[in-house]
């Protein structure tokens, strides 16, 4: 879903941000098949199955997302290289039924929809700072989208008809005109 021109996409569906963070971005482009001496630039997109699964089962889940998003950006500064991030999604509302396979020991999330917005907002803001510090590009996706209420996200913005991921309409580019895609534009 964030995709941009004449990038190469390594989309490994199920990646946390902890489990990259362990693994090491050279050595997943590596596994991938690809030559890490040919990226010049990186965009990444971490954070959101963290998010939804994984941070509010820590016990102090705040400290626990800056801590995380430090360990992102000094992963991201050993690379070497030009770096975007991309900043983690909204939280839909919680009746959204998911299929069995978003699930994570028997569940769709962990913690509260509460919760997981303020832990949405920290780990955004904590990119931002990284970001301006290293001088690192963020996608952003709408502001909008931060403040729907959790059904019109989850109904207008997400994948139809049970998913966890964004709905192609809202993709930041769109494949089919290639072109910037304008529903981002006027959301």
């Amino acid at each position: 879903s964030a995709y941009s021109p004449k990038s190469l996409i390594l989309r490994k569906d199920g990646r946390t941000l902890s489990g990259i963070l362990k693994k090491g971005f050279e050595k997943e482009v590596t596994d991938y098949g690809f030559d890490w001496n040919q990226v010049e630039n990186l965009t990444t997109y971490y954070g959101n199955i963290d998010i939804r699964h994984h941070i509010c089962r820590e016990d102090a889940p705040m400290h626990y997302t800056v801590d995380l998003v430090q360990r992102y950006a000094d992963a991201l500064l050993r690379t070497g290289r030009k770096i975007e991030v991309v900043h983690a999604l909204p939280i839909e509302d919680e009746s959204r039924k998911l299929p069995s396979t978003g699930h994570y020991e028997g569940t769709p999330f962990f913690g509260s929809r509460l919760q997981r917005q303020e832990i949405v907002k920290v780990f955004n803001e904590e990119l931002d700072k990284h970001a301006a510090k290293n001088g690192w590009s963020v996608w952003r996706w709408p502001a909008s989208w931060y403040t729907m209420d959790g059904i019109e996200f989850m109904t207008t913005i997400m994948e139809r008809p049970r998913s966890v991921h964004l709905a192609r309409k809202f993709y930041r580019w769109d494949l089919e005109r290639d072109c910037p895609n304008e529903n981002l534009v006027t959301v």
